[in-house]
Order: structure tokens, then C-alpha cells, then sequence
């Protein structure tokens, strides 16, 4: 599959494909986190580690792709503009090398056009930046959720007050 935007081309299996998301030894889901900003992976790293096993970073689209064709989370928390493709280039290709992977995606941006096309290309939410710790975790868990039982594609959004 050639991917739009200047993303390189994307090749992966999924040998797990089909079968129910592993949990690390305690139960909590497996996440990546995507950001370019290191403040940024850093802090969201510390403050969803309670919830999630966080299994890698990446300051980019390639590297999610990779982190996530490798590791095969539960879910990919990533921003929306990154180098090297940005955001919808990461959700093409984590789609496609982690369908299990269920993606909430995390920016400033909240324009209707912007999150409906990282919807249609397979995103499950959309969170500001700025959002929470305590509701950033319920968005993600109830996008795994919904993305392991097939559930339909429906906008979950998290704004800040």
C-alpha cells in the first residue's frame, strides 16, 4: 500500500489479526504515544503509566508506524501534527500494521474537517491538548473498548473547560 502525504510506503503483518488484544502481566493495555514534542511524550508518559504499560515514543510518523508494527498495542495515543507525515500519515499506517491498535488522537487543531478525515481514516477520538490526565484515560480506555469489540466509528471527544 502506498501511503498519501509523503509518508514512505508502509508493509507489515499482523499475526494477531483476529485475535483479542494482549494486556501486559497486570492488565493494563499496552499503549505508544506519539508526539514530537519530548516535554510532551514525557509528560504523558508519567501520567498514563498508572493506566497503561506505555511500550514506546515516537517523535514522528515513521517511528509510530514502526513502534506500532512492532509492539502491536491496544492503543496509539498520537498528535496530529508530527514530521515526517504527520498525524493522518500515522493513522494510515498503524491501520494497516496494527489494525488491532485502537488510535486517539491528541492536538490543538479542532477543526470539523481535520478530525473527520482522521476519523474516516480509521482514528477512534480526538483530544485536545491540555486535557486531563484522569479523562485522557477514560477516552483511550473506552477506544480500545470499542475498537476491540467492532463497535461503529463514532466521534469520542475530550475537550478542556
Amino acid at each position: 500500500m502506498t501511503m498519501m502525504d509523503g509518508c514512505r510506503e508502509s508493509r507489515g503483518t499482523n499475526a494477531r489479526k483476529g485475535r483479542p488484544m494482549t494486556s501486559t502481566v497486570d492488565g493494563r493495555p499496552r499503549l505508544i504515544i506519539a508526539d514530537d514534542n519530548a516535554a510532551i511524550r514525557s509528560a504523558l508518559s508519567m501520567s498514563l503509566d498508572r493506566a497503561f504499560e506505555i511500550v514506546g515514543v515516537a517523535a514522528d510518523c515513521e517511528q509510530a508506524v514502526e513502534l506500532a508494527r512492532t509492539s502491536q498495542p491496544a492503543g496509539a495515543l498520537v498528535d496530529v501534527d508530527m514530521p515526517k507525515g504527520g498525524g493522518l500519515c500515522a493513522v494510515r499506517g498503524i491501520v494497516e500494521v496494527s489494525p488491532d491498535t485502537a488510535i486517539v488522537m491528541l492536538s490543538g487543531d479542532e477543526s470539523d474537517g481535520v478530525v473527520r478525515e482522521l476519523i474516516q481514516a480509521g482514528a477512534m477520538a480526538y483530544a485536545r491538548k491540555g486535557t486531563g490526565p484522569q479523562v485522557l484515560t477514560e477516552l483511550i480506555t473506552k477506544s480500545i473498548k470499542g475498537h476491540a469489540a467492532e463497535a461503529p466509528l463514532s466521534l469520542l471527544t475530550a475537550r478542556r473547560p
